[in-house]
């Protein structure tokens, strides 16, 4: 799953838009999601309001309800999810983009990995060093 964020970054955006296009898919289409990139190269501003803990929450809940588990079951599955962020090293907006993540990572997992380069983000996705996806 490929999700891409553009201009402001407010609130949860992250986690409502992976929701929002995981509601989509079927169930077994949701089972197979197994790697998940989040570009945020062009997000023009950013804050860390709204990155608290009762988001991430309300995500495990939600997220076990598009799969038919309950939240103390979805540990495991996260685990083995990889996730890649894409950030703008170079913007202060990256910098607190990426404050965000490493708030977010502490909850159960997944473990939000950041990268500053698209081949990086794609090796650890284990996706091959041409693929491309389009941006807004």
């Amino acid at each position: 799953m490929i999700i891409v964020h553009y201009c402001d970054y407010v609130g949860a955006e992250h986690r409502s838009a992976f929701l929002e296009a995981f509601a989509s898919l079927e169930l077994d289409e949701r089972w197979r999601v197994r790697r998940v990139l989040v570009e945020k190269t062009q997000v023009k501003s950013a804050t860390m309001h709204d990155s608290d803990r009762a988001h991430t929450a309300f995500f495990h809940r939600r997220l076990a309800t598009l799969l038919g588990v309950e939240v103390d079951q979805l540990a495991q599955l996260l685990h083995e999810m990889k996730n890649a962020i894409l950030l703008d090293p170079a913007s202060e907006v990256g910098h607190v983009l990426n404050k965000r993540a490493v708030a977010g990572n502490q909850s159960i997992g997944p473990t939000l990995q950041t990268f500053c380069s698209t081949t990086d983000a794609l090796r650890h996705l284990d996706l091959p060093r041409e693929f491309s996806w389009a941006s807004p």
